[in-house]
C-alpha cells in the first residue's frame, strides 16, 4: 500500500511530466445499462422506494459541444463517476424483492433478479434475511483512469465514499437509520453481483433490520453487463479490493438533511466571470469555520475585498502571500 501512495503523490514535478492534451470525445461513459427487457420502477412511481432517488439521480443535464455533460447528487472527481450502486430490496411493501441496479441517468430501478430465500446477505457479514435494503456500492476504475492513470485508484474509494454518503443522506431524509456494514466478502460478492475485471464492490449499507429467517447464498451469478462501453489496458485487482477499515474518528451527520438540498447538488462546478459577492463570501467562510474535527477547512483566497489573499485554515490565515 505505501508503494501505492508514494507512486501516486503528487509534485510539482510529476504533475508537469503526467500533464498534456486529453480528447473529452474519448471519455468512457459513465453510466452503466442492464437490457431494456429487465422490469423495473420509474424513479417518483412508489413513496417507498424515494430514498432510491435521493440516493443517486441526474441532477442536471447540459449538452456540451457533441456529447451529454451530466452532473449527479454524487460528488465526483472530475466528474467522471467511477461508481455504480445497487440494492437488495426484501419484504418493502408494493416492491418485488430482488437485487436492483440504480440506474441514474435513466432514473430507474432495474431488477436483475428475483429473490427469496436467497440473498446477498452471507456475502455482507449477515446470517439472517435482511428485510429493507443493503446497497452494494462498486468503483468502475477505468473511467477515472482514463484521465487520471494510477492516481485513479484514490479517486475511485473517494468517490465511493461520497456514494455511501448519499446513502446515508438519503436516509437522514427518509426519516430512516442506514449502517455501514464492515465484514464485507469482496471476493464474494464480485462474482456473485456478475461482476468482471472492469467493477469491484467497495462498500455495503444497510437500511432495515436483520430477521430470524435463515438464507441461502445465491444460486447463481447474476448476469454480467460490462459497465463501460470500452476499456484500455489492465488493472491489478488488489489495489481495488482492499478490506475496509473502520476508522477510530468520531463522524458527524446532520440531524435531518432536505430532500430539496439532495437534489439540488450537482457533482461538478461551474466557472464563471463574475465575482462572489461580499455577502455570499462571508456566509460560505462561516459554513468553512463550522467543519466538525477530526476535519479542518482550507481555502485559498485571491483578489477578493472580503479577505487578504492567502491560505486559511479553519478560517485563520496561515500563510499571506500573492497568488495570482
Amino acid at each position: 500500500m505505501e508503494e501505492i501512495y508514494k507512486e501516486t503523490i503528487l509534485t510539482p514535478l510529476g504533475v508537469a511530466k503526467t500533464t498534456g492534451f486529453l480528447d473529452w470525445d474519448t471519455q468512457p461513459s459513465p453510466f452503466k445499462h442492464y437490457p431494456e427487457f429487465l422490469f423495473g420502477y420509474d424513479f417518483g412511481k412508489i413513496e417507498a422506494l424515494k430514498i432510491i432517488e435521493l440516493s443517486r439521480s441526474v441532477t442536471d443535464a447540459q449538452q456540451l459541444g457533441k456529447k451529454p455533460y451530466y452532473r449527479l447528487n454524487t460528488p465526483s472527481a472530475g466528474n467522471l463517476h467511477p461508481t455504480e450502486l445497487y440494492v437488495q430490496i426484501r419484504g418493502v411493501e408494493g416492491v418485488l424483492s430482488g437485487i436492483y441496479h440504480i440506474d441514474a441517468k435513466d432514473a430507474c430501478l432495474v431488477l436483475i433478479e428475483e429473490i427469496e430465500k436467497e440473498g446477498i446477505e452471507p456475502y455482507v457479514g449477515l446470517r439472517h434475511r435482511f428485510k429493507g435494503m443493503l446497497f452494494v456500492v462498486s468503483m468502475v476504475p477505468f473511467r477515472s483512469e482514463w484521465k487520471y492513470g494510477k492516481r485513479a485508484w484514490r479517486y475511485c474509494y473517494l468517490d465511493a465514499g461520497h456514494q455511501a454518503g448519499s446513502v446515508l443522506a438519503a436516509a437522514s431524509a427518509t426519516g430512516q437509520n442506514a449502517t455501514i456494514l464492515s465484514d464485507i466478502d469482496s471476493e464474494g460478492l464480485h462474482t456473485v453481483l456478475g461482476f468482471s475485471d472492469e467493477e469491484y464492490p467497495v462498500v455495503a449499507l444497510g437500511i432495515g433490520e436483520e430477521s430470524e429467517r435463515g438464507v441461502v447464498h445465491l444460486k447463481k451469478a447474476l448476469m454480467h453487463v460490462c459497465p463501460l462501453d470500452y476499456s484500455e489496458g489492465t488493472r491489478d485487482a488488489s489495489a481495488y479490493l482492499l478490506a475496509p477499515k473502520i476508522s477510530d474518528a468520531k463522524g458527524h451527520r446532520p440531524e435531518k438533511i432536505e430532500e430539496e438540498t439532495i437534489l439540488g447538488r450537482r457533482s461538478a462546478r461551474r466557472f464563471g466571470t463574475e465575482v462572489l459577492s461580499k455577502e455570499t463570501a462571508d456566509f460560505v467562510a462561516s459554513l468553512l469555520q463550522e467543519v466538525p474535527e477530526p476535519l479542518h477547512a482550507w481555502q485559498i483566497w485571491i483578489h477578493h475585498p472580503s479577505r487578504p489573499d492567502g491560505i486559511y485554515r479553519d478560517g485563520i490565515c496561515v500563510d499571506r502571500w500573492e497568488y495570482a
